[in-house]
C-alpha cells in the first residue's frame, strides 16, 4: 500500500465531517481550503499522538500551535470532526497526507480507529470521557458535548441519563426532587454524531420563594425531566412536578412524579402541625420522599443504583424537607441528596444536592431570619457498548 496521498475532498460543514480514504494510517496529513484565503492546516502524531485532541499547526506562517480543530486519524484515512473554515466548511480542500502503517482488516470506512479501538465512539466537545470495561467502552459526560459512532455498535447501546434535580424551597421549604432516572439496554444508535444535554440543577429559593425546577438532559431520544421544586412553607406550599416531585410545605400538595415515561417517584407532604411544621423530602430516583411531623423535616426520597460503569454508584436522591423554629431538618436521600437546613436563630440554607448526581436540593429553615434552599445536583449521560 502507498505511503503518500494526494488529493481533493468537500467540506460539509459538520462535526461528522467527511473520510478522507487514504489507503493507510497518516502519520501527518495537511490541508488548504481552495474556496478561500486561509492557511495551510497540519496534523501530525508527533505532537497529536491519540485521537481526541484538536492540536494543529500553520506551516505557512509563525503561529504556535493551536487546538481546535479536531481530525481523526483512522487506520485507512482521516476523519473531520469540526466545523470550520480552515478544514471543513462547505468548500473545496486539497489535502496531502503521509504514513506508513497499512489497512488492516476489510478495508472498509468504518473498519476501526488507529488507536486500536475498533468501533469507539469518539467524545466531541466538553464533557465526555472514555474508559472500559472488558469489551466494552463508556463514554461519561459531566457537561453538554457530542458523542460521534464511527459503527453501529453490536447490540446497540445502554444509557443512564439523570436530569439535574429540583432545588430546596425557602423558609421551612419542601426538598428539591431528584432528576428524571432513565436507563436501559440495546438502544440502537446509527454511525452519526448525536448531541449530549446534561441538564444543570435548580437554584435553591431564598427566603420566602420556592425552589427552581431542575434542567433536562437528553441522549439521542431520551430525554429525562428536570425534578420539581421544592415548596416554600409560608407562602406556594405546593411542591413542584418533575423527575421526581418536590415535597410540600404547610399541608401543601405534593409535587408529582413525571408518569409516561416513569422516572422517578412523587415528593413528601408538608406537616401542618406545631412546632416544626416539617416540610416535606424530596422524592428519589428509587424512592418516595417522606413526610414531615410536627418535629422534623421529612427525608429525602433514596436514589437508584447503577453499574454501568462497571461500579455500582447510587444518583438522583431527593432533597430533605426544612422545618420552622425547631426540630430535626429531613436527611438527603441516598445518591447525594442535600439534607434540609438545620435549627438555626438565623435561619439556615439547605444543603446542596452532589454534583453529576441530580438529586435534589434541600428546603432551608426558618428562625428569626429567613433560611433559603439547597441547589439541586446537576445530572449526568453515561453510555456504554461493545466495542470489539
Amino acid at each position: 500500500s502507498s505511503i503518500q496521498s494526494f488529493g481533493s475532498y468537500e467540506g460539509n460543514a459538520s462535526t461528522d465531517g467527511p473520510f478522507i480514504n487514504t489507503g493507510f494510517y497518516p502519520n501527518a496529513a495537511m490541508v488548504k481550503n481552495i474556496d478561500a484565503t486561509n492557511n495551510w492546516c497540519l496534523w501530525d502524531t508527533a505532537f497529536k499522538p491519540d485521537n481526541g485532541g484538536g492540536e494543529f499547526i500553520y506551516p505557512d506562517v509563525t503561529n504556535i500551535m493551536a487546538t481546535t480543530i479536531y481530525n481523526d486519524f483512522l487506520s485507512n484515512g482521516m476523519k473531520h470532526r469540526t466545523a470550520n473554515a480552515i478544514s471543513n466548511a462547505a468548500n473545496t480542500y486539497i489535502y496531502n497526507s503521509w504514513g506508513g502503517r497499512p489497512i488492516q482488516g476489510d478495508g472498509e470506512i468504518n473498519q476501526g480507529r488507529a488507536d486500536g479501538n475498533p468501533g469507539v465512539a469518539r467524545t466531541i466537545a466538553n464533557g465526555g470521557s472514555l474508559s472500559f470495561d472488558g469489551d466494552y467502552a463508556i463514554n461519561t459526560f459531566n457537561a453538554s458535548g457530542t458523542i460521534s459512532f464511527d459503527t453501529v455498535p453490536e447490540g446497540g447501546v445502554e444509557y443512564l441519563v439523570i436530569a439535574g434535580g429540583g432545588g430546596g424551597g425557602g423558609v421551612y421549604g419542601g426538598g428539591g426532587g431528584a432528576g428524571g432516572y432513565r436507563t436501559a439496554t440495546g438502544l440502537s444508535v446509527e454511525a452519526i454524531s448525536y448531541a449530549i444535554t446534561v441538564g444543570a440543577g435548580g437554584a435553591g429559593g431564598s427566603g420566602s420563594a420556592v425552589g427552581v425546577v431542575g434542567n433536562d438532559s437528553v441522549f439521542h431520544t431520551i430525554t429525562s425531566d428536570g425534578g420539581g421544586f421544592g415548596a416554600a412553607g409560608s407562602t406556594i406550599r405546593a411542591g413542584g412536578a418533575g423527575g421526581s416531585g418536590g415535597g410540600s410545605g404547610y399541608g401543601g400538595t405534593i409535587g408529582a412524579r413525571t408518569a409516561d415515561p416513569l422516572q422517578g417517584n412523587n415528593g413528601g407532604l408538608g406537616s401542618a402541625s406545631a412546632s416544626s411544621y416539617g416540610s416535606g423530602g424530596g422524592g428519589g430516583a428509587g424512592a418516595v420522599g417522606a413526610n414531615g411531623s410536627s418535629s422534623a423535616g421529612g427525608n429525602g426520597g433514596a436514589g437508584s443504583s447503577s453499574s454501568i460503569t462497571s461500579s455500582a454508584v447510587t444518583r438522583a436522591g431527593g432533597g430533605g424537607g426544612g422545618i420552622y423554629l425547631a426540630g430535626t431538618p429531613g436527611t438527603g436521600g441516598s445518591g447525594g441528596g442535600g439534607a434540609g437546613g438545620a435549627d438555626s436563630s438565623a435561619g439556615t440554607t439547605g444543603v446542596a444536592g452532589t454534583v453529576n448526581s441530580g438529586s435534589g436540593g434541600g428546603g432551608g429553615s426558618y428562625g428569626s431570619g429567613a433560611g433559603s434552599g439547597g441547589a439541586g445536583g446537576s445530572g449526568i449521560v453515561i453510555v456504554r457498548y461493545k466495542y470489539k
